[in-house]
């Protein structure tokens, strides 16, 4: 069945991930760029990711989320966040991401999620970690990467913190260093700014509240959105009601992915309220709480059918 080849870890099931990605963004290459510039593109400092020619745009956006998801895929799997080595977590990654209602173009988000994703792995390889100061340094470096590309994701840096210390016996210079990385790519982009003339319209950009229009037309249309909520909203609860059952790592792992949930949630009451946005920084921690889900579904024909509901909603939404 279709979610059971998925349920595989053989190298060939992480092709096919790669390949569905290129596939679901089929949609892109007929979308003009008229059309998404009428969307609010996420943008950063004036560069709006969209770039001709169009195919270029949308082959390269496909194999950027078809990397993630392997790479997101690869970080569960080696620290065994999973019961079990599967390639569950790019697939939902993968569909998350190839919703019709995404900007099918590269954009900040997607170059965002990517530093989200090194910062997740440094901070799982932490766990039991004696010498550390490199891989505080890079978490700090990430975090700092990441706020400075979307300012509202600085809420990461306490959840950093927290994770630290519910991972590992943290010392005092642990949090220098983390501090210290945070602030080099704070301090490279400000020089930049400085040099530029552009640093007191970018410090009133970051601190100063700016309301824009709130996108809420986009669900009111979408199958796949409702489905993939009330899934999600489910996976949840089981991941609750199961966690107490969970050896320590595998629980104090999965407790950092409920977290990141929350904090991710949180940016969509922060400046722009981008429900689009706020979307695909949730598409890392719903993929994994997804996974989890189907993983711990005793009924396998249930789980198959809830998977193909899901896959319908989503091809509906493309002609509807």
């Amino acid at each position: 069945m279709l979610l059971q080849i998925f349920k595989s870890n053989q190298s060939i099931v992480g092709l096919i991930v790669v390949l569905l990605t290129v596939l679901l963004w089929i949609p892109g290459f007929f979308v003009s760029q008229e059309m998404i510039l009428n969307i609010e593109v996420v943008k950063f400092n004036g560069f709006d990711f969209l770039f001709e020619p169009r195919w270029f745009n949308v082959v390269l956006t496909s194999l950027l989320i078809g990397g993630q998801a392997i790479f997101l895929n690869y970080i569960i799997n080696s620290h065994k966040v999973l019961k079990s080595k599967t390639f569950l977590v790019a697939l939902f990654y993968v569909l998350i991401n190839g919703s019709a209602f995404v900007l099918f173009s590269l954009n900040l988000i997607l170059v965002v999620n990517t530093f989200i994703l090194l910062m997740l792995h440094q901070l799982f390889m932490l766990y039991n970690s004696v010498q550390a100061n490199a891989r505080l340094f890079n978490l700090g470096f990430f975090v700092g990467v990441v706020a400075v590309l979307y300012n509202p994701l600085i809420i990461l840096f306490p959840l950093v913190i927290f994770s630290i210390t519910y991972v590992r016996t943290p010392k005092g210079k642990d949090f220098l260093i983390l501090i210290i990385g945070l602030l080099v790519p704070f301090i490279y982009w400000s020089a930049y700014l400085y040099l530029t003339n552009q640093l007191i319209t970018t410090i009133d950009n970051y601190l100063l509240f700016h309301q824009d229009t709130v996108e809420k037309g986009i669900i009111l249309n979408s199958y796949f959105l409702y489905g993939l909520g009330l899934l999600t909203l489910a996976a949840i609860f089981n991941l609750l009601t199961t966690l107490g059952r969970k050896v320590v790592k595998t629980r104090k792992l999965l407790i950092i992915v409920l977290l990141l949930l929350l904090v991710s949630s949180a940016t969509y009451f922060y400046n722009t309220q981008n429900f689009r946005v706020t979307y695909l920084l949730l598409g890392i921690p719903v993929a994994i709480i997804l996974a989890h889900f189907f993983l711990n579904m005793k009924r396998k024909m249930l789980a198959e059918l809830i998977f193909v509901m899901l896959i319908v909603g989503l091809v509906l939404d493309y002609f509807l």
